[in-house]
């Protein structure tokens, strides 16, 4: 579907955010889109707001290529940067780190023996010097950009899982996770790789708190888990691919003990959202079934707490547990009928939003 995001509004007024969008006028049906524009890039896609909400970032697209650009939203108040992508590579992620830096996730081939593999690769790029720094990329594994936690108090250390070789029979294959500083590329070990694991979960205070095992050439997957960020991690769930069993992965920390929240079916077959606990496996209690569709992701805050979930059902493809913004977006869906409203990036105090409205006529509209 083509996602162009008109900023012009946006840009030249660097208007305040408003309690609704304005309302959008009536208008004769538009021609369908052309085949051109089908193939031609977005204007901007993963735009985010900075945390003070006084920038946006994003990955925009101009004369066939990708640029990173991070911009002020106020005319005049800050350069704007724009960094190039090298062809090639393409970029799928921007994060901000804090409000000076950014953190950019590369994708592109590379040539491994005889064929073409796909690696990733972190860049993280300063907003008050343009300075582009690349983190881990000494590395020689196939993943080298697994973020697993950016902090929320200012700072400039994330936590990064990495490759070191793309050969199986090194330990180095089995990432070990970095933090690493976005300001200079220096970095420590934080956890160390572990065989059979190759990804790692993270909670909100940077404490890495999960491990994702395969054994059997990949038919049964493994859980390893650890109450806090330090100590021995332990086995507490097993699945079998064969038996189409899945692993109970949390996605959010409850404070003060093993819960967690997690994804998985209910008896209706389902996906919804339930508290665990992980040490024991036991459900908790239930959080949210949809009354139709089912749940597809996940809306958290920085500070740890479930704001929202998204469905597959389209008359709400967003449902809100914070009440601030489920009356928010009862607000948006009442201004544009027959569009949808949908909160893309907030800043860390939720005051300062980027929202965008989509309907068939218009394919996306970007307000702050």
């Amino acid at each position: 579907m083509i996602c162009r995001f008109l900023l012009a509004a946006l840009l030249l007024t660097g208007s305040a955010f408003a309690q609704t969008p304005p309302p959008v006028a009536a208008t004769a049906p538009a021609a369908p889109p052309s085949v051109e524009a089908f193939a031609s890039l977005p204007f901007v896609e993963r735009a985010e707001l900075s945390p003070d909400g006084n920038h946006i970032a994003g990955i925009f697209g101009g004369g066939g290529e990708q640029k990173v650009a991070i911009m002020p939203l106020v005319i005049g108040a800050s350069k704007m940067i724009v960094v190039g992508v090298s062809e090639g590579t393409q970029a799928f992620r921007v994060q901000w780190v804090n409000n000076d830096n950014i953190i950019v996730s590369l994708m592109g081939l590379r040539p491994v023996e005889t064929e073409r593999w796909y690696i990733s690769r972190l860049l993280a790029v300063s907003r008050l010097s343009g300075k582009v720094t690349k983190l881990l990329w000494d590395m020689d594994g196939q993943n080298a950009s697994d973020v697993l936690w950016v902090p929320n108090d200012g700072s400039n250390e994330i936590l990064v899982a990495a490759q070191a070789t793309i050969y199986s029979n090194f330990s180095e294959f089995w990432p070990t996770v970095y933090r690493v500083d976005v300001t200079n590329g220096k970095r420590r070990k934080v956890v160390l790789g572990r065989t059979g694991v190759l990804d790692w979960g993270a909670d909100h205070l940077g404490q890495v708190r999960i491990g994702l095992g395969f054994s059997d050439g990949g038919l049964t997957s493994r859980l390893f888990y650890r109450r806090s960020g330090e100590g021995a991690f332990r086995q507490i769930d097993k699945a079998s691919h064969k038996r189409d069993e899945v692993l109970t992965v949390p996605f959010l920390y409850l404070p003060g003990g093993d819960n967690a929240l997690v994804m998985r079916d209910n008896d209706a077959g389902r996906t919804s959202i339930f508290e665990v606990n992980l040490a024991t496996q036991q459900t908790v209690k239930t959080i949210f079934e949809p009354e139709q569709g089912e749940v597809d992701g996940a809306l958290t805050s920085d500070d740890g707490k479930l704001l929202g979930a998204t469905t597959t059902d389209n008359t709400t493809p967003i449902f809100w547990f914070d009440q601030d913004l489920a009356n928010l977006q009862a607000n948006f869906n009442k201004s544009v009928p027959n569009s949808r409203v949908q909160i893309e990036s907030m800043s860390a105090d939720r005051s300062k939003m980027l929202v965008r409205v989509a309907s068939a006529e218009t394919p996306g509209v970007l307000y702050f």
